[in-house]
């Protein structure tokens, strides 16, 4: 539903505040996209890399009514996939995975990406 917002939640009790930026479908879990901040600190245990919690985040199924002050605004946005991505998602996959990824990102399935001020 194009400008739904969901929220997902880890298992660590982090949130990533998603919106719907085109109709499509979105997955019931992701992995966790917070990071550490001062008001909100995380484990550095319970971080990637690349500094994202690596909890597995849960789907809270799009829940009704004005998004709650504790939340926050979406930070994260579901979009359709150009040709240029799913390029670059088949780039960075391993290579006997490019056929399935091709055939999900059959024009109904979103792709999430941090929404850029």
């Amino acid at each position: 539903m194009k400008d739904a917002v969901n929220v997902y939640v880890c298992e660590y009790n982090c949130l990533t505040v998603t919106i719907d930026r085109d109709e499509g479908v979105t997955p019931f879990m992701i992995g966790c996209k917070s990071r550490s901040r001062p008001d909100r600190p995380i484990k550095a245990d319970k971080l990637d890399s690349k500094g994202f919690c690596i909890g597995t985040a849960k789907s809270s199924l799009y829940p009704k009514g004005p998004i709650p002050p504790h939340i926050g605004l979406p930070k994260w946005e579901w979009v359709l996939p150009t040709k240029e991505e799913i390029d670059q998602i088949v780039k960075d996959a391993p290579k006997e995975a490019e056929e399935e990824i091709r055939k999900y990102y059959d024009g109904s399935h979103l792709t999430l990406r941090e929404i850029k001020k």
